[in-house]
């Protein structure tokens, strides 16, 4: 089965994607062999220990290891948001890295709605988005407004130059409903790129939001 990747917009030699969370236990060796069928050269998770142990996640490591995957670990409590800077700051580096090579990072959560996106949007920051850009990028690949929670989007926004409207406005009707422009914008922008580099005009088909094979 081939792995769910919602890939990301971006200008820079690798790919970056949110993916669904592996499952766990004995589908775990398969799970990880189809990340590196696709493509995955890097494999960054956000789960805590405890969710490893509940979703049998705990040798996720081990079976990247082991199919040739390189694996990252950054634990951030559901619906939270890091606790350690530093080591954030050091797993999104090492992220911006393996993209600036040419690999491709997929990252995951629980979810891949609330903590993958926050980590996904710091990367695209470090590639010189605003925090509104990277924000919108992030909303219309996953198809909901993510970060998940307020606190999510002010932390991330802290990271870099402060946005206006805040970002946790993103919840109300208002920018819902410019979310949905930007996001029509964006399919533009994107379908507009890939089709002139291939010599074509037929822009009706939007590539957003729709996982890669």
């Amino acid at each position: 089965m081939a792995p769910v990747l919602f890939s990301i917009p971006l200008d820079a030699p690798g790919r970056l994607a949110i993916t669904a969370r592996p499952r766990g236990n004995d589908w775990l060796p398969d799970e990880v062999a189809a990340w590196k069928r696709a493509g995955v050269t890097l494999a960054v998770s956000l789960l805590t220990p405890d969710e490893e142990t509940d979703l049998g996640l705990v040798n996720e490591a081990t079976e990247c290891a082991a199919a040739g995957v390189q694996f990252l670990r950054v634990p951030v409590p559901d619906r939270g948001i890091p606790a350690n800077r530093t080591e954030f700051a050091g797993v999104v580096s090492a992220v911006v890295a393996e993209l600036n090579s040419g690999g491709m990072t997929a990252v995951h959560c629980r979810q891949s709605v609330g903590r993958a996106p926050l980590l996904a949007i710091a990367v695209l920051k470090a590639f010189g988005a605003t925090t509104a850009d990277a924000t919108t990028r992030m909303s219309v690949v996953r198809g909901v407004q993510v970060p998940e929670t307020k606190e999510q989007a002010e932390w991330v926004d802290g990271l870099g130059p402060r946005t206006s409207p805040p970002l946790h406005e993103w919840r109300g009707g208002v920018q819902s409903a410019k979310l949905v422009g930007l996001r029509h914008e964006l399919c533009e922008r994107v379908t507009f790129s890939a089709r002139t580099a291939r010599g074509e005009n037929n822009r009706n088909v939007c590539p957003l939001n729709t996982p890669s094979p």
